[in-house]
């Protein structure tokens, strides 16, 4: 997901682990984020890694939300939260009677509706087509989305002031359907995120390139619940932690 709020305009910019416009078919979001169990909802606070005392501990926040799950697994609500628990903004996906995507609408903090993604679908529930569009619904982007049975990729086209502007999304499965590989490519850059995963789904690792230089090796370590879900995570990058993950998790039973 995503940050975690993975609206349109973010495919560019997102971890690799979580993108579910592009999951393999037959996979739900919450499949498709490495959850095991029936997740009703993740909190999850986003702090700064405080190593001062040589442990790693949680230093200035960065950010927090939740994401809730319907019945089929599939997310309906992203709310971003302050650091005292305020809601400020969040994201509602709606879905037609078939259960598939229909259209995500992001608010701002005060309500007011600031962006909408609209989703086109295949018959046998792909997601084909998206269209973004601000708050007086102009079109700001559109994409087109293609599926193997091992990749997905996403031709997007950015609607601005100065003209269009587009990139190319190519995101690559292992054999459970769980992205492991990205390749963004636009006109200026190509961005490539490997990733190595656990037996869990979770990334080890992710080898951040740009025009073929390392850009980033970014490395994670996890604590984990009875389910295998983790509730903790810390980002390495050169080996010093730079970021802590915390995440409450609501389970059905």
């Amino acid at each position: 997901m995503a940050g975690l709020l993975l609206t349109f305009c973010d495919y560019a910019s997102a971890q690799i682990e979580t993108i579910n416009d592009v999951a393999p078919i037959g996979m739900s979001d919450r499949e498709n984020a490495q959850l095991y169990g029936e997740v009703i909802s993740i909190k999850e606070s986003i702090y700064k890694a405080d190593f001062s005392r040589r442990v790693v501990e949680k230093g200035e926040f960065i950010t927090s939300h939740k994401v809730t799950y319907n019945s089929a697994g599939n997310e309906v609500s992203d709310i971003k939260l302050d650091i005292d628990g305020t809601e400020g903004g969040k994201t509602i996906t709606q879905y037609n009677e078939e259960g598939f995507k229909r259209v995500t609408t992001e608010y701002n903090e005060l309500g007011d509706r600031i962006m909408q993604t609209l989703y086109s679908f295949t018959a046998d529930g792909l997601c084909a087509k998206t269209r973004l569009t601000d708050a007086m619904a102009i079109t700001m982007a559109t994409s087109e989305v293609s599926h193997g049975d091992k990749w997905a990729s996403v031709s997007m086209v950015y609607v601005g002031a100065f003209g269009e502007d587009t990139s190319e999304s190519r995101f690559e499965y292992d054999n459970k359907g769980r992205i492991e590989k990205s390749i963004i490519t636009t006109v200026d850059n190509t961005t490539i995120k490997q990733a190595k995963l656990d037996s869990n789904g979770h990334a080890k690792t992710i080898l951040t390139t740009v025009n073929g230089k390392t850009e980033s090796k970014k490395r994670y370590t996890y604590v984990l619940d009875h389910r295998n879900n983790w509730t903790e995570r810390v980002e390495y990058v050169d080996n010093k932690p730079v970021e802590v993950r915390y995440r409450t998790i609501e389970y059905k039973d």
